[in-house]
């Protein structure tokens, strides 16, 4: 029943409480859940949450620390299930906390649940107020621990123990992640965006944890600082969701105000008197500098919700409903094309030209409004387009589409050479256990720079000019037989133009993980790879076109972040089977190179938000000196010196 549940945990330097949480959720009845941790702390303590909920993802991001909304939205990064459920990490679950949760989502309608937070306080369960509720004037009611016989409607829930549907998660693009400080709030801002969005909040007495609260700092100092946050965010909240000129704003600022009459003496007055000021301004200017007048949408459209909203919206890959046929191996040939009509048409014309033919070309065109969709007609390929959404995902269509025993793939910019398919069938009936292939590749351009082997524009060009020609990068980085999963955990070892893989190991390892906007061939080389070895042919039987539209030619902030989020996937506790491997510092120089790139990227673009994040998953997989090793400025590096010099000339 909870097979499709995922519950995230944030967690900040409490590592006694989250292993007691995590034993809670352990103890759950039925299946358990999938779990996600983000601990911020500055020291990890993943082997006590391991043996605390075996199987658990733990995310050391430190760097994230005091942004609960961005630890929550990292969690979403790492959750698989159709119903995401968030609790605190110093509450505990009662048994039946999660079929509870299930059973409410069964009706599709609902989009978020608030669950009850028992806290122990005496007649708690009592609350004579609408629970949940946005009042007119601007306040918020609680009632979170009361005790209803049904579940009642809600405008807002608790962070504590709150649940949502992915979907719904998705279209928001997550957590708005701008509520600093005590993140005050936040909570309350997703639930009033499911509601702009027309979706139905409910409180479900049912589920249940129990709230151990944890010590927190007491003092003038931090209660003043949280009464601080807690206006600010208050002020942008209703902005952003009823507009700054509502009503509803103007009569909770006042009623702040009207309060500070209420504090007892002189001293306790002035000090309300100047945090509220404060709070209240800083508010206002945060919301205007946002929005204006009007309620903001409830949809993020910044760089970081349209990453979540990818993630979230991935699907997983469906087998295809059609067995493969009997008799010898057949092939299927997927092409994702995304608005390269011209280049698309030669990538076809070399599928065409092959002298073992493919039983089925499969074209997919990431987009319905997308040029090569009318082209899809001309050609005699199998065409479909989808709406826009990756290659992953063109990719995953194309593999559903396939009725074959294998699945190659070629990308809309390369071209194959005409013996490809025929040497790949010879190498499966030399040994019909292979089970995934891939070749060697030339790589050509016109005109050709230093990487390319050389100067080509067309299939007959590239024929004629690589007869007898030595290349220059002969790829030996692609053998990696025997212990395939180990090599790639250093990096990617193949061309995605030239792999072969049988559709139902394909299917296993998951497909393609969409939502990312690089490393996705990597991902799923790893994950086949813990089900089978990769085989490399020696010859170089495709052309890989070196343009500046090409992955390595792009330096992407996001680009590099995705790189380091795919090899942190890697060293999470995975569904898969884990072959064996080096242990990490093995990976360590290979991986501070990665950082190293996405650093650089991140300083061009002044991209200072990715920096940060990428930092933060840099010391969750190197150690800190090789951290400031990566993070040392440009002028310091020699391939500054050396591409300031290249310009020169």
């Amino acid at each position: 029943m909870t097979e499709h549940l995922t519950v995230c945990i944030v967690t900040f330097e409490r590592p006694t409480f989250l292993v007691r949480c995590l034993e809670g959720l352990r103890a759950l009845e039925g299946e358990p859940p999938e779990v996600v941790v983000v601990d911020a702390s500055r020291n990890a303590v993943r082997e006590r949450a391991e043996l605390a909920f075996p199987g658990v993802r733990y995310v050391h991001a430190p760097l994230l620390a005091g942004w609960m909304t961005r630890s929550r939205n990292e969690a979403l990064r790492w959750a698989s299930g159709e119903v995401i459920a968030f609790i605190d990490d110093d509450v505990v679950v009662r048994p039946d906390w999660a079929k509870a949760i299930v059973a409410v989502f069964a009706d599709p309608a609902v989009a978020a649940v608030g669950g009850r937070t028992c806290n122990g306080i005496p007649g708690e369960e009592h609350y004579d107020l609408p629970i949940g509720a946005l009042r007119a004037d601007g306040t918020l009611t609680d009632g979170f621990a009361a005790a209803r016989d049904a579940p009642v409607l809600i405008d807002h829930g608790i962070g504590a123990n709150m649940s949502f549907r992915r979907g719904v998660l998705a279209e928001l693009g997550g957590f708005r992640d701008d509520y600093p400080g005590t993140a005050l709030r936040e909570d309350t801002d997703i639930f009033l965006r499911v509601r702009a969005i027309g979706g139905i909040a409910l409180f479900a007495p049912q589920a249940v944890v129990d709230h151990r609260a944890a010590p927190h700092v007491q003092g003038a100092r931090f209660d003043t600082r949280y009464k601080l946050y807690g206006r600010r965010n208050h002020v942008v909240l209703l902005a952003r969701d009823q507009g700054l000129g509502s009503p509803m704003l103007r009569r909770w600022i006042a009623r702040q105000f009207d309060g500070i009459r209420s504090a007892g003496g002189m001293l306790a007055r002035a000090r309300r008197l100047g945090v509220t000021s404060l709070g209240v301004s800083w508010g206002l200017a945060v919301a205007l500098r946002q929005a204006g007048l009007r309620p903001t949408p409830a949809r993020r459209t910044d760089a970081g919700g349209k990453a979540l909203r990818r993630t979230l919206s991935a699907r997983p890959l469906r087998p295809s409903a059609s067995p493969p046929p009997n008799g010898p191996p057949t092939f299927a040939l997927v092409i994702p094309t995304h608005r390269r009509p011209e280049l698309l048409r030669q990538a076809v014309d070399s599928a065409l030209r092959q002298t073992r033919p493919f039983d089925q070309i499969i074209v997919v065109a990431d987009g319905r409004d997308d040029p090569a969709s009318a082209l899809l007609t001309e050609l005699p390929v199998e065409g479909i387009a989808i709406d826009r959404a990756g290659v992953s995902a063109a990719r995953n269509r194309g593999i559903e589409l396939a009725r074959t025993d294998w699945v190659c793939f070629l990308d809309d910019d390369d071209l194959l050479h005409p013996e490809y398919l025929q040497r790949i069938e010879l190498e499966i009936e030399s040994d019909p256990e292979v089970a995934a292939l891939n070749t060697k590749c030339w790589s050509f351009a016109s005109p050709a720079g230093p990487a390319a082997d050389f100067d080509a524009t067309t299939l007959d060009e590239c024929l004629e000019r690589s007869a007898g020609v030595v290349p220059k990068n002969p790829r030996e980085y692609m053998r990696i037989e025997g212990r395939s999963f180990d090599l790639l955990l250093e990096r990617m070892r193949g061309a995605m133009s030239t792999t072969a893989v049988r559709r139902q190991l394909i299917t296993a390892a998951g497909g393609f993980p969409e939502g990312m906007i690089t490393a996705q061939d990597w991902v799923m080389y790893v994950n086949v790879a813990r089900l089978a070895e990769w085989r490399c042919i020696g010859e170089p039987l495709a052309f890989s076109r070196d343009h500046a539209g090409t992955v390595t030619r792009s330096a992407n902030p996001l680009k590099g972040l995705t790189a380091l989020r795919a090899i942190q996937g890697f060293w999470q506790p995975s569904a898969l089977p884990t072959p064996s491997h080096r242990p990490l510092d093995a990976y360590r120089p290979h991986y501070r190179r990665v950082l190293e790139w996405a650093l650089a990227a991140c300083w061009r673009a002044r991209d200072y938000r990715t920096f940060r994040e990428a930092l933060a998953v840099g010391d969750d997989l190197l150690r800190r000196r090789d951290v400031v090793y990566a993070a040392r400025p440009l002028w310091l590096r020699r391939s500054y010196w050396g591409e300031l010099l290249n310009d020169r000339h």
